[in-house]
């Protein structure tokens, strides 16, 4: 849910992709807006939500190590504030959140309402350009976690 938010993002201009990483601009307002994401190279033949049981799925959300991530980004206007958005298993997570409540196989209105407002837990890191217009963002990804980098109060904008 988060990452197709996360790719609804994006620009139309592609102005870097490799490996996790892939900025964008959004031709319409210069706005820079990028996805990163980490699945980890120690789990390569599958991802969590494809196995049968919840047992196989979760000793592989356990599985991996952490990423640092770089992203250099030059010719921005000068002191612009950014965001980076990250979900993770502790941060924005509906699963983790569910499980907290007991796993319940039938939710309350209030429990469904709790997971609803999950997005809103996700951990935000606020950075910001400098007086030359560069954007220079250091981040350590959790295995399995996604993250939008997005002007500050502009995440989710379309052309």
């Amino acid at each position: 849910m988060h990452a197709y938010r996360m790719l609804g993002a994006l620009g139309d201009e592609l102005l870097l992709q490799r490996g996790g990483p892939v900025v964008t601009r959004h031709s319409g307002t210069g706005d820079l807006a990028a996805v990163l994401y980490h699945y980890p190279d120690e789990v390569a033949l599958t991802v969590p939500g494809s196995f049968d049981t919840r047992d196989a799925a979760d000793r592989t959300l356990v599985t991996g190590s952490t990423l640092p991530v770089s992203i250099r980004v030059e010719g921005l206007p000068p002191r612009t504030p950014y965001r980076l958005e990250v979900v993770d298993a502790d941060h924005g997570s509906a699963m983790a959140e569910w499980e907290r409540l007991g796993s319940p196989l039938n939710l309350s209105r209030a429990d469904a309402a709790t997971l609803r407002a999950k997005p809103a837990g996700s951990a935000v890191v606020e950075f910001t350009t400098s007086e030359e217009g560069v954007l220079d963002v250091q981040a350590t990804l959790r295995p399995w976690s996604v993250a939008l980098l997005t002007r500050s109060g502009v995440e989710g904008l379309r052309d």
